[in-house]
């Protein structure tokens, strides 16, 4: 996979996450990967899997979910600016991307 020539901005008080060309190529195939719309209705069906699954202590359920629904903007903002970008790259960062295009 090619990295693209415009990366995202760096994280603003993470200064000591250094992200080599692999990591690069990881990230981006997990955008590729991850990052998808996902409408109003799924969205609640998918919180009420995660409840559903949190409270009866099924993992496993409940890390697929998180994986599929997008990652609120202003935490994958903050989690981005705070812990670097690895810290959030295996989230949906659709709507992320979309309020903050420059970032991720």
């Amino acid at each position: 996979m090619t990295i693209p020539a415009k990366l995202p901005n760096p994280s603003r008080y993470c200064k000591d996450e250094v992200m080599t060309e692999l990591d690069w190529e990881h990230y981006f195939q997990l955008r590729k990967d991850l990052d998808h719309f996902v409408s109003a209705e799924d969205k609640a069906r998918l919180h009420d899997l995660a409840m559903t699954s949190s409270m009866q202590n099924d993992q496993d359920t409940y890390d697929k979910v998180h994986k599929i629904m997008p990652l609120l903007p202003a935490l994958a903002i903050s989690g981005k600016n705070f812990m670097g970008l690895k810290s959030v790259q295996n989230f949906n960062l659709y709507d992320a991307k979309l309020k903050y295009p420059d970032e991720f």
